[in-house]
C-alpha cells in the first residue's frame, strides 16, 4: 500500500479512535530555548504569518491570517478529549488557541500573542488547522476575525487650508484626507532567531474601508530556503481577496473628492531583512521577485524576511523564515519553473475552453538523488492551505478522495509524464484462447462481462506484455495477459488536444468485488475484466489512478527487487481459492517534474496564483527542510481574443480602373495558447462608400456593404479558403481582389474585413458576438478617369467603356500603328505623350488626355489615360 493511502487510514482510525474513547493530552514538549543558531534545535513557537481583510460592511472588516506554528507545543489541550493526531498532537480540522510564552528578550513586555485592531480592541487568536508534518513538527491554520470599527477609517484632516471658509448652508460634504486603522498580530516567540535579533514577531495590514473593498492577499509558502554557494531568487504574488472589483481606491483616501474616485490601485512590494535582500525588476506588479545576495551564514541557521504588499492605500505584511544551508542540494542548469527564468514575476494567460499547454506550463527540477516532494500554495478569491504531490512528508486532508490536485483550480491536475515513454500510462487485459478453454468438452461457463478472445500472436499497437500474468494458471478458464502501455505525445506536444491519456498511472490496487466500491469511492479507475475470468475462484480486478504522486515505471506478475509486492486472494462458490500478485516498480523521483493539465470552464474570469517548490520528503534529523526555488506564477482566465488582422498595404490605396487590385492580407488567432491545430477563422467583407465629410461609421448607416466586383480568396488566389502561414502558430493568408469597372471612376471609401472566431461552450452566456470578432479596414480611392489597358484590349473596346470614338483615340496616339492590339504595339523611344482624345461621355473639347505607354516585361504594354475631367465617367 502507498504512503499516501497509509497516512489516510491512520488519519481516519485516529478519528474513529477519537470518538470511541478520549486521547490523553500530551505530557512532554520540547525544551524552549531563549536563542539559537541550529535549525537542529529547537526555540520559540511561531514560523510564518501573513494577515489580509475584506469589507464585510461599512464599518465592519473580516480579517484573514494564515500562520504556520510548531506542532508539538504546550498548546492549550482540550482535557475530556485530547487530540486527534495518532501521536496525540494535533491534526487537521482541530481548533488551537494561540497562547504567549513564559519569557520573551524584555521581560518587561508582554508576551501574548494578540491580534490588534488597532482601535484599542485586540483577539485572542485561534485558528484551524488546515495541514501539518509529523517529522517536521509544524502545523499550519487560518484565522478570520470579525470586528466592526466605530468609523471606517482611523483619522481624517481637512482636504483644504484651514483658512478655507465654506457656507454650511450650502449643505456640502467639504472633502477630508482619511488615514487609515493600522491593525497588527503580534507576539512571541519565533522558531528560529539569533543573537542581534529580536524573538518577537509582528505584521500589520492598514485598513481604510471607505477605500477599499479589500486588501491583497500575499500568497507565499509558509518556509523559504537559501543556498550560500548557489544563490537564488524567490518569487511572491499578491492578489486581492475580492478578485478584480477589488483592486479600485473608492475615493483616492479622500472622502467626498470625486475627481479621485474609482481610480486603479496599483502594487507596490517592499522587503526587509538582516541580510539585505531587495526586488530584483519592478516593484508595482501582482509578482515580484526577491534577490538573495551571496553570504557565508552558517549552515543550518535561520533569517526572517518581512514582505509588504501595497495595494493603493491597504497595506498588508507576511513575515516568513528563511532557511540556510551551506550548499544547494538542486541542479539549477536542470530547471523548468513554468516556462519562467528565476528572475521574472512570471504570468500566464490561459484562454476559456482551451487547453493550457503542458509541455509548455510544467514543472521540472533535479535533486541530488535523494526523492523529492512538490509542495505549492494555491491562491484566488478562496484561498488554500499548503498541498504537496505526493503526501509523503505531510498531511493537508482527511479523505483520501481528495490526496490528488487538492486545492487547484477547478479541472485542473497535476500528472506526471514522459516524453521517453518511461512511465505506464494504461492498463489492460486479453483473454486468450488455449486447449482449456475452447475445447466443448472443458464445460466451462462462457463470461458475460468479457466475450473477446484473441489468439496468441494479437498484440494491440503500443501495448507491451506482462510475463507470467496469466493469474488462474492451473486453475483452468480463461488465459490471462496483463498489458502495459508506455504512450508519448506525437511531435511537440503543442496540439489543443486532452492529454490526460499520457498522464502516468502513480497508484495500483487489486480488489476482490466486494473491495471495489472502497477504491472507486477514493477517486480509483476499475479496469473492468476478472483477472480470475471462468476459473470459478472469484473475481479479483486492478484499480487503479493516474494522480499526482509518485510515477509507476513497470509492473511484472514475478518477483523482483525494488518492486512493491500487491496480492489479493477470493474464494469462489464452490470453495475454489485463487489469488493475485502483481509487483510494482515506482519512480524515486529524484527529478520531480509535474505537468499541468487544466481547460478552464468557468463562466467567470478570474486570477489564480501557485506557488511551487521542491522539498527533500525525507530527513535524517528534525527541520530538515531543504527546498528548492520557490516560483510563483499568476494564472489569468480570460475570455479568448479575436483575431487580428494586418492588411499588407498603405493608406489610401490608389486602385485603377481595369486594373486588379490585389493586396495580401494576414489573420492570426490571439486566442492563447496558440497551436498546430488552430481552426480557421471565418472571414467577412464589406465595402462602405464614403462621401465628401463623412465618417466611416456615418457611410455605415448609409451604404448598403456591397461593391460589385470585391471578394477575397486564401494564399492560392483561387480559393475562399485562408490558407496557413508556414510556421505560424494560428496565422492565415488571403488576398482581397477587385478589379474597378469603368463606372467606378472616382469610387472612393473603405474596404472591411472582418475575421471571427466561434465561440466555445465555456464562454460567458452573456458575452456578445463582437467579443469574437474584429474588424481592419482600408481607405480606397480609385482614381477617376484612369484606365489599366490590358494584354489583349482594343482601342475600340476602352472606347466604348468611356463613350468615345475608337478612331478618335487612336488618330490622338498617332504612335500605335496597331488598333486592334495597341498593347502588342513596339514602343518607340518616347514612353509619355499628351494629346486631345476630344469627347469623353459628354462633349468637352477643351479636356486634355495624357497617355503613357510602358513595357512590362516584354509581355503587357498598358496605356494609362488621364484627364482634366472633374465629373465622374
Amino acid at each position: 500500500m502507498q504512503p499516501a493511502v497509509m497516512k489516510g487510514l491512520m488519519l481516519m482510525m485516529a478519528a474513529a479512535a477519537a470518538v470511541d474513547g478520549a486521547r490523553p493530552c500530551p505530557t512532554s514538549t520540547t525544551e524552549f530555548k531563549n536563542k539559537i543558531n541550529s535549525l537542529r534545535g529547537v526555540n520559540g513557537h511561531f514560523i510564518s504569518a501573513s494577515v489580509s481583510w475584506k469589507r464585510i460592511s461599512e464599518r465592519t472588516a473580516q480579517f484573514e491570517i494564515w500562520s504556520t506554528w510548531r506542532r508539538k507545543y504546550g498548546w492549550p489541550c482540550p482535557t475530556d478529549t485530547g487530540f486527534n493526531g495518532e501521536d496525540g498532537w494535533p491534526v487537521i480540522g482541530e481548533r488551537l488557541s494561540v497562547v504567549g510564552l513564559a519569557r520573551a528578550a524584555d521581560s518587561n513586555k508582554d508576551v501574548t500573542i494578540k491580534f490588534y485592531t488597532g482601535d484599542g480592541t485586540s483577539y485572542d487568536v485561534e485558528f484551524d488547522v488546515t495541514s501539518y508534518s509529523i517529522p517536521e513538527d509544524w502545523v499550519m491554520g487560518v484565522t478570520y476575525i470579525t470586528h466592526t470599527y466605530q468609523q471606517p477609517f482611523g483619522s481624517s484632516s481637512p482636504f483644504y487650508p484651514t483658512s478655507y471658509v465654506a457656507d454650511p448652508a450650502v449643505g456640502i460634504m467639504q472633502p477630508v484626507q482619511t488615514y487609515p486603522w493600522t491593525a497588527y498580530f503580534a507576539g512571541c516567540c519565533k522558531q528560529w532567531y539569533k543573537d542581534g535579533t529580536t524573538p518577537e514577531f509582528y505584521i500589520e495590514t492598514k485598513v481604510d474601508l471607505t477605500n477599499h473593498l479589500t486588501s491583497a492577499r500575499i500568497v507565499s509558502l509558509p518556509f523559504l530556503s537559501h543556498a550560500d554557494s548557489a544563490p537564488r531568487p524567490i518569487s511572491m504574488c499578491a492578489l486581492p481577496v475580492g478578485g478584480k472589483a477589488a483592486q479600485v481606491e473608492l475615493t483616492g483616501s479622500t472622502l467626498n473628492w470625486q475627481h479621485d474616485d474609482n481610480r486603479p490601485a496599483s502594487f507596490s512590494w517592499t522587503v526587509s531583512g538582516t541580510l539585505g535582500v531587495s526586488i530584483v525588476g519592478p516593484t508595482d506588479k501582482s509578482c515580484v521577485v526577491i534577490s538573495i545576495p551571496d553570504t557565508s551564514a552558517v549552515n543550518g541557521t535561520a533569517n526572517y524576511l518581512t514582505v509588504e504588499c501595497k495595494m493603493g492605500t491597504s497595506t498588508v505584511q507576511g513575515t516568513y523564515p528563511l532557511l540556510m544551508y551551506g550548499s544547494s542540494s538542486f541542479v539549477s542548469s536542470n530547471r523548468h519553473l513554468f516556462g519562467c527564468s528565476d528572475n521574472v514575476a512570471c504570468e500566464v494567460n490561459v484562454t476559456l475552453g482551451k487547453f493550457l499547454l503542458p509541455y509548455d506550463f510544467y514543472w521540472r527540477e533535479v535533486g541530488d538523488g535523494n526523492r523529492l516532494e512538490g509542495r505549492y500554495v494555491v491562491a484566488s478569491q478562496s484561498r488554500g492551505a499548503l498541498v504537496a504531490t505526493a503526501p509523503v512528508g505531510m498531511n493537508y486532508t482527511t479523505s483520501l478522495s481528495m490526496v490528488d490536485n487538492a486545492d487547484l483550480p477547478t479541472g485542473s491536475r497535476f500528472v506526471s509524464a514522459s516524453l521517453t515513454g518511461m512511465f505506464v500510462t494504461d492498463l489492460d487485459v486479453q483473454y486468450l484462447t488455449g486447449k482449456s478453454n475452447s475445447d466443448p468438452r472443458s464445460q466451462l461457463p462462457i463470461s458475460s462481462g468479457q466475450r473477446d478472445y484473441f489468439s496468441n500472436g494479437m498484440l494491440p499497437a503500443g501495448w507491451q506484455e506482462v510475463p507470467n500474468s496469466d493469474f488462474n494458471g492451473p486453475n483452468g478458464g480463461a488465459i490471462v495477459r496483463l498489458l502495459i502501455k508506455k504512450e508519448t505525445p506525437a511531435g511537440d506536444g503543442r496540439n489543443d488536444i486532452d492529454y490526460s491519456r499520457f498522464a502516468a498511472i502513480t497508484d495500483i490496487q487489486l480488489a476482490s468485488a466486494s473491495q471495489v466500491p472502497h477504491w472507486t469511492s477514493i477517486g480509483y479507475l476499475k479496469l473492468d475484466k476478472n483477472l480470475l475470468d471462468q476459473s470459478q475462484t472469484g473475481e479479483v480486478y486492478i484499480m487503479y489512478k493516474r494522480g499526482s504522486g509518485s510515477p509507476i515505471m513497470d509492473v511484472t506478475a514475478t518477483p523482483t527487487a525494488g518492486y512493491t509486492n500487491l496480492t489479493a486472494s477470493t474464494q469462489g462458490p464452490g470453495g475454489k481459492v485463487g489469488t493475485v500478485n502483481l509487483y510494482v516498480k515506482f519512480y524515486n523521483e529524484s527529478i520531480l517534474e509535474r505537468y499541468m493539465l487544466w481547460k478552464p470552464c468557468e463562466r467567470v474570469e478570474s486570477s489564480t496564483v501557485l506557488c511551487f517548490s521542491s522539498f527533500y520528503s525525507t530527513a535524517s534529523n528534525l527541520f530538515q527542510l531543504a527546498q528548492g526555488p520557490q516560483q510563483c506564477v499568476k494564472m489569468e482566465v480570460v475570455r479568448s481574443k479575436p483575431p487580428e488582422v494586418t492588411i499588407m498595404a498603405g493608406q489610401p490605396y490608389v486602385a485603377t480602373m481595369g486594373k486588379m487590385m490585389e493586396i495580401e492580407f494576414h489573420v492570426q488567432r490571439m486566442d492563447l495558447p496558440l497551436t498546430n491545430m488552430e481552426d480557421f477563422p471565418s472571414m467577412g467583407l464589406a465595402a462602405y462608400l464614403t462621401r465628401p465629410g463623412q465618417s466611416l461609421d456615418q457611410a455605415r448607416m448609409n451604404s448598403s456593404g456591397v461593391l460589385q466586383g470585391l471578394r477575397w480568396v486564401g494564399g492560392d488566389k483561387t480559393s475562399s479558403q485562408l490558407s496557413r502561414i508556414d510556421q505560424v502558430e494560428g496565422g492565415f493568408r488571403g488576398f482581397l481582389q477587385w478589379t474597378p469597372s469603368p463606372a467606378q471612376g472616382g469610387w472612393q471609401g473603405s474596404i472591411c474585413l472582418t475575421a471571427c472566431i466561434s465561440p466555445s461552450t465555456c464562454f460567458p452566456v452573456d458575452a456578445p458576438p463582437t467579443d469574437y470578432c474584429s474588424e481592419k479596414c482600408l481607405h480606397v480611392v480609385v482614381e477617376k478617369c484612369k484606365w489599366y489597358l490590358g494584354k489583349e484590349d482594343s482601342f475600340e473596346e476602352v472606347a466604348k467603356k468611356f463613350k468615345t470614338d475608337w478612331l478618335l483615340l487612336w488618330h490622338l496616339n498617332p504612335f500605335t500603328a496597331n488598333s486592334v492590339f495597341p498593347s502588342l504595339q513596339r514602343l518607340y523611344d518616347a514612353v509619355t505623350s499628351t494629346t486631345n482624345i476630344g469627347r469623353l461621355y459628354k462633349p468637352r473639347w477643351e479636356d486634355t488626355v495624357r497617355v503613357e505607354l510602358k513595357q512590362r516585361g516584354g509581355e503587357e504594354r498598358w496605356i494609362r489615360m488621364e484627364t482634366d475631367l472633374t465629373e465622374e465617367v
